[in-house]
């Protein structure tokens, strides 16, 4: 997570993020002859457990920055688990031959046994036993952009605080993000 304070993205944090962004591009590579690619997801209505209000604008406004930094965009709002396997899939193929990769992600996140998650719009209550199946992970991304991109970048804006309920219900408040089996 780079920068959260109570949920809300720190309006100062993703303006830095986006000149560090550029700022290293220019210093490994001409500006000039760039392939830039950025796979922006928001995930904010989810069906099964609260919603992430702000998580949809803020993929919007980075899908706005990266395309002003001439990346090509592929963004989706509200995706469910296949959808989000298709565009990292879609990402891939768009990645080849790019000098920069960026993946952002606006949504629920989840840890599990130190894995993390990426939470689609349609993850039902989990129970163990289908946790690791209904969730995307991250590493999926991770080895999508590697060895593709000269210059790989995840930007993760993942609310860990009301992680997906384990055989329960929608719930709000404070609880712990990691689940841990057995």
């Amino acid at each position: 997570m780079l920068a959260m304070r109570q949920g809300i993205w720190c309006p100062v944090v993703f303006p830095i993020a986006v000149s560090c962004v550029l700022v290293l591009c220019s210093m490994q590579i001409g500006l000039a002859a760039e392939k830039r690619v950025a796979l922006i997801v928001g995930n904010s209505r989810y069906l099964h457990m609260n919603a992430r209000s702000s998580a949809r604008q803020d993929a919007a406004d980075a899908a706005g920055a990266f395309e002003k930094l001439s990346f090509r965009v592929i963004a989706s709002y509200d995706v469910d688990r296949a959808s989000l396997e298709a565009r990292v899939r879609d990402f891939g193929a768009a990645l080849e031959g790019a000098d920069v990769g960026v993946f952002f992600y606006a949504g629920h996140g989840a840890q599990i046994a130190g894995r993390n998650f990426l939470v689609p719009v349609d993850a039902p209550f989990l129970t163990m036993q289908t946790l690791d199946g209904q969730m995307v992970p991250l590493d999926l991304v991770y080895e999508t952009l590697k060895g593709k991109a000269k210059i790989k970048i995840l930007l993760i804006d993942a609310d860990r605080n009301s992680p997906p309920p384990i055989g329960g219900s929608k719930r709000g408040g404070p609880t712990r993000s990691e689940v841990s089996p057995g």
